[in-house]
């Protein structure tokens, strides 16, 4: 992954995660996309977005709870409609 593929999955992270990246900028910042591009610099960027993005569905933690929950239900009444 390229500096750009960790940006985008940055962005995702924040949206799902407001709190937890709030007060991450510039030099912190730099070192997070960073630690990402080394630990993914091998990966496709597809797979590691399709992973953060099942990784942010399954979280039933906290404020994440409503949409991991809801997603469960959409995958329950999908199966009740077919």
């Amino acid at each position: 992954m390229n500096k750009a593929d960790v940006l985008k999955v940055m962005t995702v992270l924040k949206a799902a995660y407001p709190n937890f990246y709030r007060n991450v900028g510039g030099e912190e910042a730099e070192g997070v996309v960073n630690l990402w591009m080394d630990m993914f610099a091998g990966d496709d960027p597809v797979l590691v977005m399709a992973a953060v993005k099942a990784l942010i569905a399954l979280d039933e933690k906290a404020f994440r709870r409503i949409s991991a929950q809801s997603r469960r239900v959409c995958g329950n009444l999908h199966s009740l409609w077919k």
